[in-house]
């Protein structure tokens, strides 16, 4: 939901969105992954703008709300897609995230002793 404030009077707006995203998994020698996010194409964002008032259709129309929404959406999705902690998660090091992982694997499912293996 939004609100548009006009000097004369204050417009909301409710919208239903959808942003398919395509992930693409590329792998690369040993065992390392890297995560590809393509943001989709303006016209494949699925965008549904309602209004209650007439005055609010007719802005919608006019303003090209929807197109300029849907601009909007990909402008913040690519701006958030590009920041450099999202960029390091779409690269993954899994030789490094296993070794880092085995010691707490090991410690929760591998006996510690002989009392551990006793029945």
């Amino acid at each position: 939901m939004f609100d548009l404030e006009l000097p004369l009077d204050k417009l909301t707006f409710n919208a239903e969105v959808v942003v398919p995203l395509v992930l693409v998994v590329h792998t690369e020698a040993p065992l390392k992954l890297r995560l590809e996010l393509r943001t989709p194409a303006e016209d494949q964002i699925g965008l549904e703008l309602k209004t209650d008032t007439r005055r609010g259709a007719v802005l919608r129309k006019v303003a090209g709300l929807d197109a300029e929404l849907r601009r909007f959406l990909l402008r913040v999705l690519d701006t958030e897609l590009a920041k450099a902690y999202v960029r390091k998660a779409t690269y993954l090091d899994m030789e490094e995230l296993i070794d880092e992982a085995w010691p707490a694997f090991t410690a929760q499912f591998l006996p510690r002793g002989p009392e551990d293996r006793r029945g």
